[in-house]
């Protein structure tokens, strides 16, 4: 029979605490110095466009090094290069991972604030997706909430927001005009963006 030590060690001899710049380890899960390195990565907000740092406070693409981070995609080297062998281009610093996250540092801690991909972007603003979709959805009492997504597709060489919404077929008006009347304004006001008409 194991020993209660033996098990514990064996299920879980470390874990990085998310919010601590320490690792624990042991049996009797105790701060442990020779993982300090390992266990801390490297953090940075970089601007996605420049590659330069953000300032404090700024929101970025969040960027991160270390002994845990993995050195690439097995086999695909371009993918590799691109994602996990990513440089600061003011001071040379790297190589980091592009986690294709965004977030903010403030006091030291960590933000995530979306996913770079799902970034919508309208005449030089960027918008969240979830932040267009949560005013929309509750605009009008005859759309369906929470059935509903916002995109953007290029027309007349920029890009334009579109917004498609289930409606509750109870409560459905007989004009498409009333809804509408009603999202755009709402768009508007609370997000400074409207959708494509």
């Amino acid at each position: 029979m194991r020993s209660p030590d033996r098990t514990r060690r064996g299920f879980r001899p470390w874990a990085w605490a998310a919010n601590e710049s320490y690792c624990f380890s042991g049996p009797d899960w105790t701060i442990s110095p020779p993982f300090l390195d390992v266990c801390t990565p490297k953090r940075a907000i970089v601007n996605p466009e420049s590659l330069t740092q953000c300032q404090p406070h700024e929101v970025g693409e969040i960027w991160v090094a270390g002994e845990t981070v993995a050195r690439g995609y097995w086999n695909r080297p371009e993918e590799t290069e691109k994602t996990f062998q990513a440089y600061l281009s003011d001071t040379s610093e790297g190589p980091f991972l592009r986690t294709g996250d965004l977030g903010f540092l403030r006091d030291g801690e960590l933000f995530v604030t979306g996913r770079l991909k799902d970034l919508i972007i309208i005449r030089g603003r960027n918008f969240y997706p979830q932040d267009i979709e949560r005013t929309a959805d509750r605009s009008h009492p005859s759309l369906r909430q929470g059935a509903i997504a916002a995109f953007s597709v290029e027309a007349d060489g920029e890009e334009q927001l579109i917004i498609v919404q289930e409606l509750e077929a109870r409560k459905a008006p007989n004009d498409a005009e009333e809804i509408i009347s009603a999202s755009a304004p709402a768009l508007l006001k609370n997000m400074k963006c409207k959708p494509m008409e």
